[in-house]
């Protein structure tokens, strides 16, 4: 097929050259060449013989050769001829010393590669013994800067706290420095009490598990006999709530940050919340109560023989979080007191409406869109 276009192509070429050969030709018969032939009568034109027309049943190839039927076919090269035969590798095969050259090669090769592995392997293995001892040195420097600075710092904190005791016992009930001395005193002891703990903790002496901020709630206390109206009671409030937290009281610091968000209703004394009485006339948690290990039908009505009063019915439900005012006009913390407060009517409280409670303090953070606990009192 390929021939047969190159053929065509070549014939469709040379037509027109032939063509004006042979109009040449024709005008050079028809002149007269010679003054010999001038008087010469001229030869008849040849007429163009017109094309045979097919007949039914036929093409024009039937009855007129094609154009290109006195071309001849242009062989193609070896190379492109692939119809007959199929290309093979002629070369000869390789000869022992080439192979065995090759080997050589190969081997070479791969000692190459397994050199320049060990070279890779060997600089890593210097740049990390490398950063590790400079990491070392820069570690052991900035502890050395770090345990000097805390050396100094636990030096400043307990000469203010040696001042700060000076000025109180010399100057007890002064209206003007004193609360104030007090109330930094508290916070004194307080990172004192909490480095103490930490320190434990590393030692694996923890002791109890929890710190102990005795001394600042103690100092606290002392604060609010002394000075009822200190300005910052809000703080006075929050810090003992959140001490007493700390060390797991949770029911005492939830009535001393009451008495900061609703100090209306609710007054924090400084001793520890009273048991409410059973309905026996005793105490809960006490003998026989919750916490007792023993079990008594009232609690699981489900150990009596009878089922009908499995479920007893409980009182409608009061809020005692209505019409709350804070201890000082614009008192801070208010807010994340109360989110605190229903985080503990939700996790510690497993008295009749404890989630009811948990709504309503929840609710006071919700009256302030702008504050920072409103999306988490939102969700909870």
């Amino acid at each position: 097929m390929r021939s047969l276009r190159i053929a065509l192509l070549l014939a469709l070429v040379a037509a027109p050259v032939q063509a004006q050969d042979e109009d040449a030709g024709a005008a050079d018969a028809g002149a007269p060449s010679t003054e010999a032939d001038a008087g010469a009568p001229a030869a008849p034109a040849e007429t163009a013989q017109p094309l045979p027309m097919p007949g039914p049943g036929q093409s024009l190839s039937d009855v007129a050769p094609p154009p290109w039927a006195d071309t001849t076919d242009v062989p193609s090269p070896a190379f492109l001829d692939t119809t007959d035969r199929r290309i093979a590798d002629e070369r000869p095969p390789p000869t022992p010393e080439q192979v065995a050259a090759l080997r050589e090669m190969e081997a070479e090769l791969d000692r190459f590669a397994g050199v320049g592995r060990a070279y890779r392997d060997s600089v890593n293995s210097i740049l990390v013994r490398e950063y590790h001892r400079r990491r070392r040195e820069r570690q052991a420097g900035y502890a050395r800067q770090i345990r000097e600075e805390e050396r100094l710092q636990n030096e400043a904190r307990d000469r203010a706290i040696r001042l700060f005791e000076a000025f109180i016992r010399r100057y007890p009930t002064d209206p003007t420095y004193t609360a104030d001395a007090m109330f930094r005193l508290g916070e004194l002891y307080y990172e004192r009490s909490a480095i103490r703990f930490q320190e434990q903790a590393e030692s694996d002496n923890i002791g109890s598990g929890l710190p102990d901020f005795t001394d600042t709630i103690e100092l606290y206390r002392t604060l609010l006999q002394r000075f009822p109206d200190y300005r910052s009671l809000d703080g006075v409030y929050y810090l003992i709530g959140y001490c007493l937290n700390e060390m797991g009281r949770q029911e005492e610091a939830r009535l001393a940050w009451l008495n900061l968000a609703c100090a209306n209703h609710f007054q924090y004394t400084g001793a520890p919340p009273t048991p409410e009485p059973t309905p026996e006339g005793g105490e809960g948690g006490g003998e026989g109560g919750e916490g007792s290990g023993e079990f008594t039908e009232e609690e699981h009505p489900a150990l009596g023989l009878g089922g009908s009063n499995i479920l007893s019915p409980e009182t409608p439900f009061v809020d005692p979080y209505d019409g709350c005012t804070p201890v000082v006009p614009n008192a801070r913390f208010v807010m994340e007191v109360w989110l605190r407060i229903g985080e503990y009517h939700f996790d510690f409280d497993f008295e009749p409406h404890a989630l009811d409670r948990a709504i309503s303090a929840y609710g006071k953070v919700l009256e302030d869109p702008t504050d920072r606990n409103y999306n988490l009192a939102l969700y909870k």
